[in-house]
Protein backbone atom coordinates (compact mmCIF):
# COMPACT_ATOMS: atom_id res chain seq x y z
CA UNK A 1 0.00 0.00 0.00
CA UNK A 2 1.47 3.47 -0.69
CA UNK A 3 -0.03 6.03 1.43
CA UNK A 4 1.31 9.91 0.32
CA UNK A 5 1.54 12.50 3.26
CA UNK A 6 1.35 16.24 3.08
CA UNK A 7 3.52 18.47 4.95
CA UNK A 8 2.79 22.03 5.31
CA UNK A 9 5.69 23.21 3.61
CA UNK A 10 4.30 21.95 0.57
CA UNK A 11 6.44 18.60 -0.13
CA UNK A 12 5.20 15.06 -0.66
CA UNK A 13 6.31 12.34 1.05
CA UNK A 14 5.81 8.89 -0.02
CA UNK A 15 5.45 6.30 2.50
CA UNK A 16 5.51 2.64 1.40
CA UNK A 17 3.98 -0.46 4.00
CA UNK A 18 4.99 -4.01 3.23
CA UNK A 19 2.20 -6.55 3.36
CA UNK A 20 3.57 -9.62 5.42
CA UNK A 21 1.23 -12.38 4.97
CA UNK A 22 2.31 -16.32 5.37
CA UNK A 23 0.64 -16.81 2.02
CA UNK A 24 1.43 -13.95 0.55
CA UNK A 25 2.94 -16.52 -2.54
CA UNK A 26 -0.02 -19.13 -2.61
CA UNK A 27 -1.64 -17.48 -5.50
CA UNK A 28 1.23 -19.04 -7.63
CA UNK A 29 0.31 -22.27 -9.21
CA UNK A 30 2.71 -25.21 -8.13
CA UNK A 31 5.40 -26.31 -10.29
CA UNK A 32 7.17 -29.29 -8.67
CA UNK A 33 10.01 -30.78 -10.44
CA UNK A 34 12.42 -33.64 -9.75
CA UNK A 35 15.24 -31.44 -8.92
CA UNK A 36 13.22 -29.49 -6.69
CA UNK A 37 11.66 -32.16 -4.82
CA UNK A 38 15.01 -33.58 -4.12
CA UNK A 39 16.45 -30.19 -3.03
CA UNK A 40 13.52 -29.77 -0.81
CA UNK A 41 13.93 -33.70 0.72
CA UNK A 42 17.26 -32.84 1.37
CA UNK A 43 16.74 -29.82 3.29
CA UNK A 44 14.55 -31.69 5.56
CA UNK A 45 17.19 -34.47 5.83
CA UNK A 46 19.40 -31.67 7.03
CA UNK A 47 17.21 -30.37 9.62
CA UNK A 48 15.37 -27.68 8.42
CA UNK A 49 11.68 -26.73 8.97
CA UNK A 50 9.13 -27.76 6.86
CA UNK A 51 8.17 -23.76 5.24
CA UNK A 52 11.91 -23.79 4.60
CA UNK A 53 11.99 -27.15 2.61
CA UNK A 54 8.33 -26.18 0.81
CA UNK A 55 9.80 -22.87 0.21
CA UNK A 56 12.22 -24.47 -2.43
CA UNK A 57 10.14 -26.38 -3.95
CA UNK A 58 7.49 -23.41 -4.29
CA UNK A 59 4.80 -25.85 -2.51
CA UNK A 60 2.20 -25.43 0.32
CA UNK A 61 3.45 -26.39 3.51
CA UNK A 62 0.34 -28.93 3.78
CA UNK A 63 1.70 -30.73 0.52
CA UNK A 64 5.56 -30.64 1.70
CA UNK A 65 4.35 -32.45 4.85
CA UNK A 66 2.19 -34.76 2.60
CA UNK A 67 5.46 -35.27 0.53
CA UNK A 68 8.07 -35.62 3.40
CA UNK A 69 5.52 -38.61 5.22
CA UNK A 70 5.12 -40.55 1.78
CA UNK A 71 9.16 -40.31 1.50
CA UNK A 72 9.85 -41.30 5.48
CA UNK A 73 7.05 -44.36 5.34
CA UNK A 74 8.43 -45.92 1.95
CA UNK A 75 12.28 -44.33 1.81
CA UNK A 76 11.92 -43.72 -1.41
CA UNK A 77 10.93 -40.22 -3.68
CA UNK A 78 7.88 -40.23 -4.06
CA UNK A 79 6.46 -39.37 -8.15
CA UNK A 80 3.82 -36.76 -8.06
CA UNK A 81 1.84 -35.35 -11.18
CA UNK A 82 1.90 -37.96 -13.39
CA UNK A 83 -1.54 -40.11 -14.34
CA UNK A 84 -2.74 -37.09 -12.47
CA UNK A 85 -6.43 -36.12 -13.45
CA UNK A 86 -9.54 -37.17 -14.44
CA UNK A 87 -9.37 -40.45 -17.07
CA UNK A 88 -10.00 -40.20 -20.74
CA UNK A 89 -13.49 -41.82 -21.78
CA UNK A 90 -13.75 -43.87 -24.86
CA UNK A 91 -15.32 -42.90 -27.55
CA UNK A 92 -18.60 -45.41 -27.97
CA UNK A 93 -19.53 -46.55 -31.49
CA UNK A 94 -23.19 -45.39 -31.25
CA UNK A 95 -21.78 -42.19 -30.80
CA UNK A 96 -19.47 -42.64 -34.00
CA UNK A 97 -22.44 -43.30 -35.75
CA UNK A 98 -24.36 -40.68 -34.71
CA UNK A 99 -21.82 -38.03 -35.51
CA UNK A 100 -21.46 -39.59 -39.12
CA UNK A 101 -25.22 -39.67 -39.46
CA UNK A 102 -25.72 -35.90 -38.48
CA UNK A 103 -22.53 -34.81 -40.78
CA UNK A 104 -23.78 -36.54 -43.67
CA UNK A 105 -27.12 -35.09 -43.18
CA UNK A 106 -26.19 -31.49 -42.52
CA UNK A 107 -22.33 -30.67 -43.27
CA UNK A 108 -22.02 -28.37 -40.46
CA UNK A 109 -18.81 -27.82 -37.71
CA UNK A 110 -18.72 -30.06 -34.08
CA UNK A 111 -20.03 -26.90 -32.74
CA UNK A 112 -23.56 -26.87 -34.45
CA UNK A 113 -23.52 -30.74 -34.45
CA UNK A 114 -24.02 -30.55 -30.77
CA UNK A 115 -27.40 -28.92 -31.19
CA UNK A 116 -28.54 -31.07 -33.86
CA UNK A 117 -27.77 -34.10 -32.22
CA UNK A 118 -29.48 -33.00 -29.06
CA UNK A 119 -32.63 -31.84 -30.75
CA UNK A 120 -32.22 -35.06 -33.51
CA UNK A 121 -31.61 -37.87 -30.57
CA UNK A 122 -31.76 -35.58 -27.62
CA UNK A 123 -28.56 -36.90 -26.63
CA UNK A 124 -25.50 -34.74 -25.58
CA UNK A 125 -22.30 -35.32 -27.45
CA UNK A 126 -19.54 -32.95 -26.12
CA UNK A 127 -18.33 -30.38 -29.29
CA UNK A 128 -14.41 -32.08 -28.27
CA UNK A 129 -15.54 -35.37 -28.74
CA UNK A 130 -17.71 -34.70 -31.51
CA UNK A 131 -14.59 -32.74 -33.17
CA UNK A 132 -12.17 -35.52 -32.31
CA UNK A 133 -14.34 -38.22 -34.16
CA UNK A 134 -14.49 -36.33 -37.31
CA UNK A 135 -10.65 -35.77 -37.00
CA UNK A 136 -10.38 -39.69 -36.84
CA UNK A 137 -12.54 -39.90 -40.07
CA UNK A 138 -11.18 -37.30 -42.04
CA UNK A 139 -14.15 -34.95 -41.88
CA UNK A 140 -12.76 -31.95 -40.39
CA UNK A 141 -8.98 -30.48 -40.48
CA UNK A 142 -6.95 -30.05 -37.30
CA UNK A 143 -6.65 -26.51 -37.09
CA UNK A 144 -2.70 -24.71 -36.20
CA UNK A 145 -2.26 -23.08 -33.08
CA UNK A 146 -1.04 -19.05 -33.57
Amino acid sequence: MLFTLFKASGYFFSCVIRKLVHNADSDKRMKLTKKRLIDSLRALEEGKTVYQARKIAGITVRYMYNIWGEYKKTGEIPVKGLKAGKPVKPIKAEQEKIVEEVYAKYRICASRLVKRIKRDYNLHIPVYTIHKIMLEKGLAKHKEVK
